[in-house]
């Protein structure tokens, strides 16, 4: 399936260069309208959206990541270990959304 549709992707940073490894793999895709990193040290780089939280899972920090959202699909990447996602991958989950109405995906 191929989308126009644009995702909002939200990394749960704990490593910094498994975070720029990610980064750079999602900026190849093409798909993502924004990438917000939620993490307790600061990243420096002014194409992201960077929220600063000791609590990254706390309720003020999910709600920090909804404000920024301005997609119908958000991707959420929480993990110490480097995940790569093709663009093909990634349209297989927002066809899955679509198809099942699904307000999860996992």
């Amino acid at each position: 399936m191929s989308t126009n549709k644009k995702i909002t992707a939200v990394i749960f940073s704990f490593n910094r260069n498994v975070t720029a490894k990610i980064i750079s793999n999602l900026n190849q895709t093409e798909l993502f309208d924004k990438i917000i990193i939620v993490s307790n040290s600061q990243i420096n780089d002014n194409a992201l959206c960077f929220i600063k939280s000791d609590h990254p899972f706390s309720s003020e920090a999910i709600r920090k990541v909804v404000e920024e959202t301005s997609t119908s699909y958000l991707l959420l990447i929480n993990t110490n270990n480097y995940v790569e996602l093709t663009k093909v991958a990634v349209n297989n989950f927002m066809s899955e959304s679509d198809k099942s109405k699904a307000g999860w995906i996992y």
